[in-house]
């Protein structure tokens, strides 16, 4: 049956607050040690993010394609982290473009003295 002149009494528009990328980000991050809160569309920005160690890694080890300007930045991050399993332990190593590699070069040139990270150089 249809009531006639009745006003809803639902709301017709969603408020920004509780829809905005920082107000969905901050739950996700309180429920998740990790990204796992997060869809793959969202790596463009999280890359631009401050990240702990942790979700930082969870990151790498999603990432598909080299395409960030951060990435470098990131990988020797991670490296200098005290779990890090050395460079090569993410797939996304192997698709670093040659100005990535130079840039982890002048950030951490130890790496040239690092088989996994010679490899992907040549």
């Amino acid at each position: 049956r249809q009531l006639l002149d009745l006003k809803p009494n639902l709301p017709t528009r969603l408020d920004p607050k509780l829809i905005s990328r920082a107000t969905l980000a901050r739950q996700a991050l309180a429920r998740h040690q990790n990204l796992q809160g997060f869809e793959p569309t969202a790596h463009d920005w999280l890359i631009a993010t401050e990240l702990n160690a942790d979700r930082r890694r969870h990151l790498l080890s999603q990432l598909q394609r080299p395409d960030h300007a951060q990435l470098p930045k990131l990988v020797v991050d991670d490296l200098n982290y005290r779990h890090s399993r050395g460079f090569g332990s993410f797939p996304i190593h192997g698709q670093l473009l040659l100005d990535q590699l130079n840039t982890c070069l002048q950030l951490k040139p130890d790496l040239r003295n690092q088989e996994n990270f010679v490899n992907a150089y040549l």
